[in-house]
């Protein structure tokens, strides 16, 4: 006779584990479980396991997304996330420590400014990709993503831009001159006239378009690229000028880069709902990651409420 199955919380915790981080489908799970254990767990266990998992951890991520507002400097970054038939967008907001991830069906102002947000308050020192939304955050203090601007650089280079050659070496020495701290500030107003020397020779080199006959003139690249580096001067400089102030994003890219990995695998999410189970349980998993816990347990702690971990 054959009775109803009640699985602990170590055995629920692994599948949700199997799932998000290891990017198992629920259908593998409980087959594996039933290769090591010899025993049935079905589809619909493991997907339990990740609802279950998803609001227990609600507590937790507020108390991390709280935490990460009072950081002295913060990375974020936004990558596509194909959910129920449609492009949605998954957030991130991390230090070397924490990752906090959410889902919205917005990339720009709306997602910034909704409650999931972690930077609608913030005041501090935001490293990103110079996308447009971010600089809605007016409390912000915007630092610009340096690999971005070298890699931009080096396609104008690549097709004879003298300023651009200019300014990836300039931002390249900068880069090199302060890997041990920022510059003395006796230091700055050298390091800045150089700076706006390079975009003058690039505004010779790249003038502004004619007006046609209709609508507004297009603009090349290198010209779009030059009002940037003017435009956002103190963000460009920041990893060179500011204490703390990393030289590029590559922190939040990093984040994200398994949600890519998950979405090569299953393809998209069928539902808004397992997007945000994924967001919010991946975030746990890197965070514990990034602080050297042991995720079962940490996962299996949670699910018997039992955690008791703090972001320092």
């Amino acid at each position: 006779m054959q009775g109803p199955v009640q699985y602990g919380p170590r055995v629920l915790a692994l599948s949700s584990l199997l799932n998000i981080d290891y990017r198992l489908p629920f259908g593998k799970i409980a087959q594996l479980m039933n290769d090591l254990y010899d025993y049935r767990f079905n589809e619909s266990s493991a997907c339990r396991a990740n609802e279950d998992l998803y609001e227990s951890l609600q507590p937790i991520e507020d108390t991390l997304r709280a935490h990460l507002q009072t950081q002295a400097v913060l990375h974020t970054d936004e990558t596509g996330l194909r959910t129920n038939g449609k492009t949605h967008w998954l957030h991130v907001v991390s230090t070397a420590l924490c990752t906090y991830l959410f889902v919205h069906p917005n990339r720009g102002k709306a997602a910034l400014d909704s409650a999931q947000s972690a930077l609608s308050e913030f005041a501090n020192w935001l490293v990103h990709d110079c996308w447009g939304s971010y600089f809605t955050l007016a409390k912000a203090r915007h630092s610009l993503c340096g690999a971005h601007l070298v890699r931009e650089l080096q396609a104008l280079l690549e097709q004879g831009s003298q300023w651009a050659t200019l300014m990836q070496t300039y931002l390249l020495d900068l880069y090199k001159q302060t890997r041990q701290g920022p510059l003395e500030a006796s230091q700055h107003q050298q390091w800045l006239t150089r700076y706006q020397t390079i975009c003058q020779q690039g505004f010779l080199e790249e003038p502004p378009p004619e007006a046609g006959r209709r609508g507004r003139p297009k603009q090349s690249k290198g010209r779009n690229l030059l009002d940037r580096l003017v435009a956002h001067q103190k963000g460009v400089l920041a990893f060179g000028f500011e204490q703390g102030v990393p030289f590029t994003n590559n922190q939040a890219e990093r984040d994200l880069r398994p949600a890519k990995v998950k979405q090569k695998v299953s393809n998209c999410f069928r539902t808004e709902a397992g997007a945000a189970h994924y967001a919010r349980i991946a975030g746990f998993v890197s965070t514990m990651r990034k602080n050297k816990q042991d995720v079962l347990a940490q996962l299996t702690n949670v699910l018997s409420d039992s955690f008791t971990w703090k972001p320092s």
